[in-house]
């Protein structure tokens, strides 16, 4: 996402949890700061509902979701939004609107590719895609997982037979090959020989690139990991569509070749890094920095399902938990990097803070994914649900208590990547504490970038909902 507007706007006193709110501020300020927060799940769903509202908008008979509340990104981002919607609006039972912002976007589907912004839809037309910015590879993945968990959430199959259309277009192009012209070149989006699927550079989330001149910090050009588990779990997601929709054998062919996507997949993104347990290459066949530890192999168990094979999902999230896990969010790269950058100021010029921006920087929204394979695995290892949740309110405290903490009453949009936690570095799946000790030392981490951002609230509240740390609405789940 680039940033498009550097002022700070007046804030939305109407959307807002905490501010101006003195005596229900200081009421949960008092209980973080006596590890009392989970106390009153019922109160903490309340404020993480009302802090979610503050991004739903209603613009032109739509339904929108700002990337942000405050500050900038003040405006609908497709890739933002499809990764947000399960938290703010399924999550919160708001099936009817998610159900609109969906139609919204699939309105302007053009050869397989979702806007990931819409500037001027009086320029648009199918034939003329004018007004909209195609110039992202993972969006449209992640839209299909949006139609997924809302059909499951609502049990809407008549919803879900009218996005069919939408998504055999995204998954028959990304197989036969589509793109988009930017930077005067036509930057193509195809499956390749392996059934990998190859994608530009500064196409996915992490595309920070400060001067505009095409030279992203981390290009991830070549096939990208999270892209090609996303491209996995749609493929079965679709097989498992045309069945129930009585095409027998479209089914069949989405589930022969996602057959091969796994193979592929273990094949060239499985590596064991120096000193490491086994991880997931970020990028194969591009990137030259592809090696890295990052966050995104995470997406290959959250939305994988079974992608990788349970030793190899253990290993992932012990990788992660030891070199990317803080306690405001995960790293975007390994502390032991040598171009991890430890601090993020949001008063230093684009051309200084985003060489830091997914270099090390913690982002909350990443506390999603990681939290969906930690349970995964710890499901696998036999724990009981009692004890998974206890896990998983130590794994987000630090976030709520810094969301009633402030007046704002929200997550902002990151944090500093920090110095290394020595807990955390020497930390084992085996460990019956789990992350409870960990995660409770002292961070150094400032807050940064937005001070409200969707997909940071999102994904807490989401998480919070589908394992049952806070009561859902009308017994609303997010659709895991």
């Amino acid at each position: 996402m680039m940033m498009v507007l550097l002022v700070w706007a007046q804030p939305d006193s109407s959307a807002r949890a905490l501010e101006g709110e003195g005596p229900l501020r200081e009421r949960w300020s008092g209980l973080a700061r006596e590890g009392r927060l989970w106390e009153d799940p019922r109160g903490l769903q309340e404020l993480l509902f009302r802090a979610a509202d503050g991004f739903v908008r209603h613009e032109g008979g739509g339904v929108q979701i700002w990337a942000a509340d405050r500050d900038w990104f003040l405006e609908e981002w497709g890739r933002d939004t499809f990764i947000a919607l399960p938290g703010l609006l399924l999550a919160t039972g708001r099936h009817a609107e998610a159900q609109a912002n969906i139609r919204g976007f699939a309105r302007y589907e053009h050869e397989g590719l979702i806007p990931n912004r819409i500037a001027d839809v009086s320029k648009w037309t199918p034939q003329n895609p004018q007004g909209a910015e195609y110039n992202t590879s993972d969006g449209p993945m992640w839209f299909v997982q949006a139609v997924r968990r809302t059909a499951q959430a609502s049990g809407d199959e008549a919803f879900e037979a009218e996005m069919a259309p939408v998504i055999r277009r995204i998954m028959e192009r990304y197989r036969t090959g589509t793109g988009y012209r930017r930077y005067n070149r036509f930057n193509r989006i195809c499956m390749d020989s392996d059934g990998l699927v190859v994608t530009p550079a500064q196409s996915t989330w992490m595309d920070a690139d400060p001067d505009g001149l095409d030279r992203p910090v981390t290009p991830r050009n070549g096939k990208a990991v999270e892209i090609n588990a996303l491209w996995y779990a749609n493929l079965r997601y679709l097989a498992d569509l045309e069945r129930r929709l009585g095409r027998q054998q479209d089914a069949a062919a989405c589930e022969a070749l996602a057959d091969r996507v796994r193979e592929s997949f273990n094949q060239r993104f499985w590596f064991e890094p120096s000193g490491g347990c086994g991880a997931l290459r970020d990028v194969v066949d591009g990137d030259p920095c592809g090696d890295d530890i990052r966050p995104n192999m995470l997406v290959a168990i959250s939305v994988g399902e079974d992608l990788l094979s349970p030793e190899r999902q253990q290993a992932v999230v012990l990788t992660a938990t030891r070199e990317l896990l803080t306690p405001y969010g995960m790293r975007t790269l390994s502390d032991r990097s040598p171009r991890y950058c430890e601090r993020y100021d949001t008063s230093q010029p684009p051309i200084l803070k985003d060489q830091a921006y997914h270099q090390g920087t913690a982002w909350p929204w990443l506390m999603g994914p990681y939290a969906d394979a930690l349970v995964r695995v710890r499901r696998g290892q036999g724990w009981p649900e009692p004890r998974i949740q206890a896990e998983l309110r130590a794994l987000l405290q630090p976030l709520l208590e810094y969301m009633v903490a402030h007046p704002e009453g929200t997550i902002p949009e990151v944090f500093d990547g920090g110095r290394p936690c020595e807990g955390l570095q020497g930390f084992s799946l085996d460990d019956p504490a789990g992350l409870t000790a960990a995660l409770a030392e002292p961070s150094d981490q400032a807050a940064g970038g937005t001070r409200s951002q969707a997909w940071s609230v999102a994904e807490v509240l989401r998480v919070c909902v589908e394992h049952g740390l806070v009561p859902g609405r009308d017994g609303a789940s997010g659709a895991p």
